[in-house]
């Protein structure tokens, strides 16, 4: 039995962590074949160097991209965030003497907007007369 049976052992079995080494390292396994380091699964693993090994690790070079920041994600403009903008204006030019931090402001426009996103014409009448004067 031990005669058919073929051991496949990576350079695990001698204790060396696939992490340890950087992506594409090739190192002599228990069974004297040649392993390579990879990720799987996020993962670093080693994997036996055939034919295929140089297929996966294409693969695997074209998954990983790193997004650009050039393009930052634009925000949805609604309703929300048109009232603050409008309320946050209002509030740092009628109180510039008071001299409120833009937390402070934002807190008030907050309040504001919870009473009055209640009253659905007092809103829509509120923006419209912003936009008219605009």
């Amino acid at each position: 039995m031990t005669e058919q049976c073929f051991i496949k052992k990576s350079p695990a079995y001698f204790g060396k962590k696939a992490g340890d080494f950087p992506i594409g390292h090739s190192d002599i396994g228990y069974d004297n074949e040649t392993w390579c380091v990879t990720i799987k699964n996020n993962r670093y693993v080693w994997v036996k160097k055939t034919e295929d090994y140089n297929l996966i690790n294409n693969e695997i070079a074209k998954k990983i991209t790193y997004p650009e920041n050039n393009n930052p994600k634009k925000k949805k403009y609604t309703i929300y965030n048109e009232f603050l903008e409008i309320k946050m204006k209002q509030l740092k030019e009628t109180n510039l003497n008071l001299n409120l931090s833009p937390k402070e402001l934002f807190a008030l426009a907050v309040s504001e907007w919870h009473n009055i996103k209640i009253n659905k014409e007092e809103l829509n009448n509120f923006l419209y007369l912003y936009k008219k004067n605009d």
